[in-house]
């Protein structure tokens, strides 16, 4: 069964990969998908849920790893027959000031407003104070990528320091009241 399952996830990968490459076969990005799924299911029959789950998205990942290694060797055989060289340019004043600007509200702040966030969450689940603070401990992640990715994705940085810093003022209040 487990190597019913590996075969399986190479052969995702490998039908992933191949869409990937072509764009124009949207097939095999659904047949690639399918056999993913399945391979988990097959992953988890050999050595059950929790070790499955693992293998099955570890496997599929290092074969699509090594697959993209080895076209990214492919890409330098050749481009090795044509040198480019690239100029460094210092960046401006500006240019380094909203990057830190940047880095300050994706990193630290976002960090607070996601622990708020999950406190003030967890504090209304019927739940023991122990599994209160394992959830919040679990979702306060997921929390700080999703805020993150939106402060870095949008262009509008003043709106998501002041949406973010809003944020931040409302939950700490919230916190303070609830505790």
């Amino acid at each position: 069964m487990i190597l019913l399952a590996l075969i399986i996830s190479c052969l995702a990968a490998g039908c992933l990969f191949a869409s990937w490459r072509s764009r124009q076969i949207e097939l095999l990005n659904w047949i690639g998908w399918l056999l993913t799924f399945s391979s988990a299911y097959f992953w988890s029959i050999a050595l059950g849920p929790e070790f499955g789950t693992v293998y099955a998205f570890l496997i599929f990942t290092c074969v699509i790893w090594i697959l993209v290694w080895r076209n990214r060797q492919e890409a330098e055989r050749v481009n090795d027959a044509r040198p480019v060289r690239h100029q460094l340019t210092r960046p401006s004043i500006v240019q380094v000031a909203r990057n830190s600007a940047l880095f300050v509200l994706a990193v630290p702040v976002t960090g607070l407003v996601s622990l708020m966030l999950s406190l003030v969450l967890v504090w209304f689940f019927p739940l023991t104070m122990l599994n209160k603070v394992t959830t919040a401990i679990f979702i306060m992640p997921l929390i700080w990528g999703g805020f993150s990715t939106w402060i870095i994705a949008d262009s509008r940085l003043w709106l998501t320091a002041l949406s973010s810093l809003g944020l931040l003022i409302l939950l700490c209040l919230l916190v303070f009241i609830l505790l």
